[in-house]
């Protein structure tokens, strides 16, 4: 790997660090970068996701306490009983021809 691109993973990954953290969506800075460093795209989607995933975990860590304060049944609702049953029969019945 040359110069330029160890320098543009490090500034993709500090900027990407930063919009997660006020919005998320960072990883529309590090998937374009690992592309574009030769990374094949399902590791370079893989890597990013795996990459951010501890900046997920400290945010839930952080609202901690106001995900306590939430009633329990909006966290599991009719919609998401209906959303999964109809993904799972999408699931099921794909064909896998394409």
């Amino acid at each position: 790997m040359i110069f330029f691109e160890v320098i543009l993973l490090i500034f993709a990954s500090f900027f990407a660090g930063i919009i997660n953290s006020i919005a998320g969506g960072g990883s529309f800075l590090t998937f374009p970068a690992l592309v574009f460093t030769g990374v094949p795209t399902i590791a370079a989607n893989a890597t990013s996701a795996v990459a951010v995933f501890p900046g997920y975990l400290s945010g839930a860590l952080g609202f901690a306490k106001e995900l306590r304060e939430v009633p329990k049944y909006k966290f599991f609702s009719f919609n998401h009983i209906i959303g999964f049953r109809w993904n799972f029969r999408l699931c099921t019945t794909f064909n896998n021809s394409i």
